[in-house]
């Protein structure tokens, strides 16, 4: 028993104190814990220029992600030709400061079918990019470099 009010030790709320100062951290801690918690999981956005492409690595990537839910999608020359528009992606690392996303594409060119997979990372912080594709099934592998840009989320194409 609290010697000064007559309750219990974990009684945080006297009608007459209010709020006891000797909880108010508490109180404090809990609120900023769900304050940072709801701000890192807002849903995030980039629109991603490569400099180097070449291949199967085409000079713009559209990415949209929900920390929230782990669910990414990603829209770029290819899975736009394929898509007509976002293509759900798999998230392979969300560390807070690297988000690796991959996907695999299947197509027809020339009445040929074919299969793509792609990898890339965004550096959160930087906004760095990297991506490869590989045509499974050829030697050729495409890749690039370049700097995404963070825009509102979601992105979209119109």
């Amino acid at each position: 028993m609290d010697a000064a009010y007559g309750q219990p030790y974990g009684c945080v709320i006297s009608f007459k104190k209010g709020i006891e100062l000797r909880y108010l951290h508490i109180v404090y801690f809990t609120l900023g814990c769900l304050f940072a918690a709801s701000a890192v999981a807002t849903p995030m956005a980039w629109d991603c220029t490569v400099k180097n492409g070449g291949d199967w690595v085409t000079d713009k990537y559209l990415i949209n992600y929900d920390p929230t839910t782990k669910e990414a999608s990603v829209v770029d020359g290819v899975i736009y030709h394929v898509k007509n528009g976002f293509m759900p992606v798999s998230v392979k690392k969300d560390d807070g400061e690297v988000l690796a996303l991959e996907w695999i594409v299947r197509l027809t060119v020339r009445g040929r079918s074919g299969t793509v997979r792609v990898k890339n990372s965004v550096n959160q912080k930087t906004g760095a990019y990297s991506v490869s594709a590989i045509p499974l099934g050829y030697d050729n592998i495409g890749s690039g470099h370049g700097t995404c840009a963070r825009v509102n989320a979601p992105v979209t194409l119109e």
